[in-house]
């Protein structure tokens, strides 16, 4: 039996968009169609869908290597009964997660975003991250340190509670200073940025001498988290002095917890293809959402041949397995192509259905990924989904 892209796109919604098992995928399937398809259709309709938006994915990639700022995190995923790694990358509409069998320079590099950056990475104190001299400057997490700290406080001596709370202090109220830029501010007040600074600078130094002992495994501890805050005191007060870069890295944990998730759900990957497919649509449906598009619609363009992505990529080879007589026989809509107008690429196709011809209404828009710029050439594709096509 042969599936239409309506059920490719609801096989990949229901297995990696809300990360059913494909045994209860497929019998969702079965009670909304009357058909199930088998495990192993899905895998390879998951699978196809992977192959056809591999040039938005290639765009993403090109998107976040622009930005000034950057989000980067990564965290342990189960591949085949061992222990794999999801890296990921964010940055305004766009999001990448990448998986690889290694959590160091390896797994960041064959994400591909690292090695061509040139703007403010954020994210946590991971030695291999500080190892791209080619980027502007590192933030580290903020929102890390506080847990480190508050576990200072509760388990230090009486002196390390001390050192520990002001540095706590320093942190949060230059982390209140930073809301100035809600404000329309561009900059913290001098005065007050000095003076935490100092004290953060100071906590670290105090931390350092009550711990220089190193007798006990959480004395080493608290003497390697003084020693850290005192070299990377610049990094981790950057979103004080910059204040376009957060105080916390939480939007790449927000981004990486989903593959969490995944595995509590439906446990882990059989195959690292397998989880190459998840995460690529996983990138593809996360960028989709930052760009006011639903999952099963996205789904449905890629699974016809026509993923969402910049204008100039919207024409990809389609996918002849995936297409139904009813998509080869829907009338052609008109795709305004654009150029670049800004750094980042612009995500958008500026849609739609020609009108009949003794219609007097104009052409309606279909949904678009936040269209700017210059129209270039016009091309024809099939029609887009529509609850109403046939």
């Amino acid at each position: 039996m042969q599936y239409g892209p309506r059920a490719a796109a609801m096989a990949a919604y229901l297995w990696h968009g809300q990360f059913l098992s494909r045994d209860r995928a497929a019998a969702a399937l079965g009670e909304m169609f009357g058909c199930a398809p088998s495990p192993g259709a899905i895998a390879a309709m998951a699978a196809k869908v992977a192959g056809i938006i591999a040039p938005a994915i290639d765009a993403i990639v090109k998107a976040l290597i622009a930005p000034d700022v950057a989000h980067f995190d990564e965290t342990g995923f189960r591949v085949a009964g061992k222990l794999a790694w999801v890296h990921s990358a964010s940055s305004g509409k766009f999001v990448l997660v990448t998986v690889h069998a290694r959590r160091g320079r390896q797994g960041m590099d064959a994400a591909g975003v690292l090695p061509s950056f040139a703007g403010i990475a954020c994210h946590d104190a991971w030695a291999p991250y500080d190892g791209y001299d080619g980027v502007a400057g590192h933030a580290l997490c903020g929102a890390h340190l506080l847990r480190e700290l508050t576990a200072v406080t509760e388990t230090g001596t009486a002196d390390d509670v001390i050192w520990a709370r002001q540095a706590i202090d320093a942190l949060l109220e230059l982390k209140q200073a930073a809301a100035a830029r809600a404000a329309g501010r561009d900059a913290i007040d001098a005065e007050v940025l000095e003076k935490h600074g100092r004290w953060f600078r100071d906590a670290a130094d105090a931390g350092i001498v009550l711990n220089v002992a190193r007798r006990s495994k959480l004395q080493r501890k608290r003497h390697a988290l003084a020693t850290r805050m005192a070299a990377r005191a610049d990094d981790y007060l950057r979103f004080a002095y910059d204040l376009r870069v957060p105080a916390e890295n939480n939007e790449a944990e927000q981004v990486i917890r989903m593959s969490k998730l995944r595995i509590k759900v439906s446990g882990c990957m059989r195959s690292m293809a397998g989880s190459e497919t998840f995460c690529a649509i996983r990138s593809y449906l996360a960028t989709a959402t930052r760009h006011g598009i639903g999952w099963l619609d996205a789904l449905t363009r890629a699974a016809r041949g026509h993923p969402l992505g910049p204008r100039h990529h919207v024409a990809v080879a389609p996918a002849r397995q995936l297409r139904s007589r009813a998509a080869l026989t829907a009338p052609p809509v008109t795709v305004a192509a654009c150029h670049h107008v800004q750094r980042a690429p612009s995500w958008a196709c500026s849609i739609t259905r020609p009108a009949p011809s003794d219609s007097k209404n104009s052409p309606k828009p279909c949904g678009h990924w936040n269209a700017s710029g210059p129209a270039g050439p016009s091309m024809s594709f099939p029609a887009p989904y529509s609850p109403n096509s046939p």
